[in-house]
């Protein structure tokens, strides 16, 4: 069997009750969301009327915030469990380890990404229904923006997160100053040079998406591939740089 795939199936089962934690609390939120009634227009508003939009959007915002953190816990508890001396004396490359721990992650996050896809566009759906008009935003492309800025996220943090690390274990005191550091040095330099870099990727063109309005179809090419693009090559730099750093001096 293929030993990177090996230490891949190594960390879904060391991250299993936590991942299996998470699939549920994001099953529930939006299960439990959709079967909330829609709120009636200009009916006075409490929690369960709003539950029906707010609970399928929190799940988004916790499957969103939780995969950093899920990341830097995968590499972190080698190094608490003592187990990175066995992970370093093995007959491998130590950037294969890394990616085994971001394939892992990354599975966690693409179930959970079509999960909360799927129920935001539900929500979508019965809202467009209750009020008579057709959804805004197709199927189609609305699954296909949902998966560009899932995808675009998940590499843009992974990337942060294991270059983070990897300065972190690269040095034996400071480390948890060492990573804050780079953690805002490097979203700093990514939101300084953000305006420059979509400009020089303004090349790539637009997303054209159709809009339904009073049942009439409008083509709309206003979604520009340019910060996607931005994010995707930052998170491959900085997943580069967390690699190779991570390879050559982690202090163990």
């Amino acid at each position: 069997m293929n030993t990177w795939f090996v230490l891949y199936v190594k960390e879904l089962k060391a991250n299993k009750n936590i991942f299996l934690f998470l699939l549920v609390l994001i099953v529930g939120l939006v299960v439990y969301g959709l079967t909330q009634p829609v709120p009636m227009p200009g009916a006075k508003m409490d929690w369960e009327k709003i539950s029906g939009i707010v609970l399928p959007g929190f799940a988004v915002f916790t499957l969103l915030i939780s995969m950093p953190f899920l990341l830097a816990h995968a590499y972190n508890s080698e190094w608490k469990s003592e187990t990175h001396y066995q992970m370093f004396s093995l007959p491998i490359r130590q950037y294969k380890v890394s990616l085994a721990k971001i394939a892992a992650v990354g599975s966690m996050g693409f179930v959970g990404g079509a999960i909360v896809i799927v129920g935001m566009y539900i929500v979508q759906m019965r809202v467009s229904d209750f009020i008579g008009q057709p959804p805004p935003v197709s199927a189609s492309d609305f699954y296909f923006l949902s998966g560009l800025v899932l995808i675009a996220y998940l590499v843009l943090v992974f990337g942060l997160v294991t270059g983070m690390e990897g300065v972190k274990y690269s040095v034996k005191q400071y480390r948890g100053l060492t990573a804050a550091a780079f953690f805002i040095g490097a979203l700093y330099l990514f939101g300084r040079f953000a305006h420059q870099a979509t400009e020089m990727l303004d090349f790539l063109g637009k997303i054209p998406i159709q809009i339904q309005h009073n049942h009439t179809t409008i083509t709309y090419q206003g979604i520009g591939v340019a910060p996607f693009a931005y994010m995707i090559l930052s998170g491959v730099m900085l997943l580069i740089i967390g690699l190779a750093v991570y390879e050559k001096r982690a202090e163990i």
